[in-house]
Parts: C-alpha cells; sequence; structure tokens
C-alpha cells in the first residue's frame, strides 16, 4: 500500500537563501499554534460577529469585550483560588479528570448578573461557578 502524499504550499517574503523547507515548515507549525489560540480567543470574546462598520465602533467593541473577557478571568481565577474549589478540583485530579470553570457557562452568569437585575448576588454567583465546572481534555480540540 503506498503511502498518501501530501502537498503544503506557503508564500512567504523570507529570503530562500537563509531559510530551508524544513525551517518554513517549523515556523509555519509555530505560527499556526498562535492563530488557534487567536481563534480560541476570538470566539471566547464573541468577536465573529461585530455590529458596527465604522472603524471607532469596532474598535470599541472589541475594547468592551475585551474587558468584559478579562474581568471575567478575574473572576474565575478568584473562585478557584477559594479554598472549597480549590479541594474540589485538587480530587478532580486524583480522579485523573482535571477541572476547571466553565468560562462559557461564567461568561453568560456575569451577563445575566449586571443585566437581568435579581438573577444573582453576588455570593450566589461564586457559588453557583465553585460548582459549575468542566473536564479538562489536553487531547482534545477546543469547542
Amino acid at each position: 500500500m503506498r503511502e498518501k502524499e501530501s502537498f503544503i504550499t506557503l508564500f512567504t517574503n523570507l529570503s530562500a537563501d537563509s531559510f530551508s523547507t524544513d525551517d518554513l515548515k517549523k515556523i509555519y507549525r509555530l505560527r499556526w499554534q498562535i492563530e488557534i489560540s487567536f481563534r480560541d480567543l476570538k470566539r471566547e470574546l464573541g468577536l465573529e460577529h461585530i455590529h458596527g462598520r465604522k472603524k471607532e465602533v469596532v474598535i470599541g467593541e472589541v475594547y468592551a469585550k475585551m474587558t468584559i473577557y478579562n474581568m471575567n478571568s478575574r473572576i474565575r481565577n478568584h473562585v478557584e483560588k477559594r479554598k472549597k474549589t480549590r479541594l474540589r478540583l485538587e480530587r478532580a485530579v486524583k480522579r485523573k479528570t482535571e477541572r476547571k470553570i466553565d468560562f462559557t457557562f461564567l461568561m453568560a452568569a456575569t451577563r445575566s448578573f449586571f443585566w437581568n437585575e435579581g438573577t444573582y448576588t453576588g455570593a450566589g454567583l461564586i457559588k453557583l461557578l465553585e460548582r459549575k465546572t468542566e473536564s479538562v481534555r489536553p487531547d482534545r480540540p477546543r469547542r
């Protein structure tokens, strides 16, 4: 049985004298991880659909969503540092399944906390987040 052949076409402004094909493939692999990280961040921030057309509006929306993302990251870090949550997450590690706060749920819950008055109290939100975790599976691609 013959091996399946595959081809990759790369366009670059790097000098062919300075970089071999193997060098370019290594650089591309490194860059690809960065692109995946940007795609994941874009998805987490909800930037697939921008609501404005003017440059200033788009920039404002990106900054606003990044601010919300950073705030939620701080909330997640606070919840994960709490003793009760830390103990529960450590027990999950003993079960060979690492757990982390479900960030997608966190984004929705904090949105409800700020814009739907009475949905959560601050303490209620923290308690809910302590229970709402998801498995970390490093060998699987992110959703």
